[in-house]
């Protein structure tokens, strides 16, 4: 089954604001292309397992919580560098909503600076599908080496630390 996704661009497509998520700012362009989801795309390559997934995917990791997560369950792969892109996320929330372009910037600013987030709960439902991700790996660690303890995991921890995350079964040694 292949799905029609829009990616969204602010200044032209090749650098790292290209997202599936629209935002306030991404007047430049966009495009409709179609895409596989990630089960399908092994089953049509013949692929069983991978043993490390690197997700960079500007804002899209929101939408893929729930089918990572199942090939998890489904022992589909091993490990899970998760690379996340919370003002892309808060920033669609604002183009959701119709508030414009200047006025959510500004809001934006405003959050930046106080840490403080206008749409804080719309937020938090969306890190919510990050977290149940999250637990079903056994480790889980910020890209410094760091271990989060399952109860750290929050939504509103990964709102206010802004980490990126990889999650493993095995843990995370130093060679």
């Amino acid at each position: 089954r292949r799905d029609t996704f829009t990616l969204y661009a602010r200044k032209g497509y090749g650098n790292s604001s290209t997202s599936l998520l629209s935002r306030t700012r991404d007047q430049v362009e966009s495009s409709t292309t179609q895409g596989l989801p990630l089960a399908e795309f092994m089953a049509l390559n013949d692929v069983e397992y991978f043993s490390l997934i690197k997700l960079d995917i500007e804002g899209g990791e929101f939408a893929m919580a729930e089918e990572l997560r199942s090939l998890k369950q489904a022992q589909r792969y091993g490990g899970l560098l998760l690379s996340m892109h919370y003002g892309h996320l808060n920033e669609s929330l604002y183009q959701q909503l119709g508030i414009g372009r200047w006025l959510s910037k500004a809001f934006m600013k405003i959050e930046r600076k106080t840490g403080r987030y206008f749409l804080r709960l719309r937020m938090l439902r969306h890190l919510k599908g990050i977290v149940d991700l999250c637990h079903e790996f056994a480790y889980v660690y910020t890209m410094e080496g760091q271990r989060l303890a399952p109860q750290q995991l929050t939504p509103a921890y990964l709102l206010h630390s802004g980490d990126d995350l990889f999650l493993s079964d095995k843990p995370w040694t130093k060679t």
